[in-house]
């Protein structure tokens, strides 16, 4: 994702690392990063020391991730835990059921094969991505090694294919072989032809709560149940019990959303229903199509942008099972930019235990920012109907980074 401009720009980090701080409300800090832990994190401001719950942090941005540039290549070699976690690797290797993976962003992790789902050693195309990614879902009752056939290019260089895939059990792996037996027999197969392997897991490590996602500058991406700043570094514990050391200026991100809210378009409605503004049984389903929710469109709010979120039209009713757990539902509501002078709607939110929000929203008036309490609904409904001038003309409503808060 990034690289760094000039050494020197990293000399400068470590225990006075600048950070961007956003939080669920909104609010944004800058500030010197002092401390983190699985409850808190302390920065440093101009008006004082401030400790951010977790639970009420976004994202949390190193300044000096504005000074790098985009990486000209990926490493090829990563490693999938089984909490989901993603490591970019330069090295990895096996010896008596322990893995050493040397990272692309400084450190060495060595841990149990129990912990690891899948490594894959090369960079794969559309076509062959697809390809493993089939072999990751499917069913399995040993591990597996993964081998990409090629053929020769004009140039007489190899062109990948196809993968193929056997079963059996995974040994000793070594940067010139891996060991697998199958049927009984022990083979050595050459690395070079390996596209990566699967690890069978019957009963998979359980993995721990969720504290923040943590994001590498080579785009590992650790599921982190536990961390803390010793010195210039990092030290974390992920989510499958997996410790890692990382240089502090190799952290590009401490992504807090997947721990501490759900973004309404990533939720399944439990019912859905739009009806046209002259009812007919023959209401072609182009018309349906096209006036039903829209999930992550670009949407245009007083000149702002927002890629996440739901676009409804008047006349709309979503209805939604909530899990337990959820806080607070807030968005920034408004008709988008480009029907505003005609948009007029009536919303209403409601949870089991009534009305939350209702009013009218025009065109002309500046958006609404939401902040409604959810603790203990179960079901929500949202209603999007005529506004006063009783037509659909214009009618789009923005729900902007509609989230709800755990």
């Amino acid at each position: 994702m990034w690289q760094i401009l000039a050494v020197s720009v990293m000399a400068t980090v470590g225990a006075e690392l600048e950070v961007h701080v956003t939080t669920l409300r909104g609010d944004q800090l800058v500030g010197k990063l002092v401390s983190v832990s699985p409850e808190d994190m302390v920065i440093q401001t101009a008006a004082g020391r401030q400790v951010l719950v977790a639970g009420e942090l976004l994202s949390v941005v190193p300044s000096i991730v504005d000074s790098l540039s985009p990486l000209v290549g990926i490493p090829a070699t990563s490693v999938g835990l089984v909490d989901g976690s993603l490591l970019r690797a330069t090295g990895y290797v096996v010896e008596n059921g322990r893995a050493t993976i040397h990272l692309s962003e400084g450190g060495v992790v060595r841990t149990s094969t129990e912990k690891i789902q899948y490594v894959r050693f090369k960079k794969q195309d559309a076509t062959i991505r697809k390809q493993w990614q089939d072999i990751l879902k499917g069913d399995r009752s040993g591990d597996v090694i993964v081998v990409r056939k090629t053929s020769s290019s004009k140039q007489d260089e190899p062109i990948a294919v196809a993968l193929d895939h056997l079963e059996g059990i995974l040994d000793d792996m070594t940067n010139e072989a891996v060991a697998f037996e199958y049927d009984g027999d022990r083979a050595n197969v050459s690395r070079s032809r390996v596209e990566g392997v699967v690890y069978h897991h019957p009963r998979p490590s359980p993995s721990r709560a969720l504290v923040c996602q943590l994001l590498g500058l080579s785009e590992s991406r650790w599921n982190v149940k536990s961390l803390r700043i010793r010195e210039n570094e990092l030290e974390l514990v992920s989510c499958a019990g997996v410790r890692c050391t990382m240089p502090l200026d190799q952290v590009a991100k401490f992504d807090y959303s997947p721990a501490n809210l759900v973004y309404l378009s990533d939720l399944e409605p439990e019912s859905e229903t739009w009806r046209p503004h002259v009812f007919s049984r023959v209401t072609p389903p182009s018309v349906s199509q096209w006036f039903r929710p829209r999930d992550n469109l670009p949407m245009l709010l007083r000149g702002e942008t927002y890629q996440n979120g739901l676009a409804l039209h008047s006349r709309t009713r979503l209805t939604y099972r909530l899990g337990q757990g959820y806080k607070r539902f807030l968005a920034s509501v408004g008709i988008d930019d480009r029907y505003r002078n005609e948009g007029n709607v009536f919303l209403r939110i409601s949870g089991n235990r009534g009305v939350l929000f209702e009013g009218d929203v025009h065109g002309g008036s500046e958006p609404l920012e939401l902040d409604l309490e959810v603790l203990g609904v179960r079901r929500l409904t949202i209603l999007v109907d005529f506004g006063q001038d009783d037509t659909d003309l214009g009618d789009h409503l923005n729900l902007c980074n509609a989230r709800f808060t755990k």
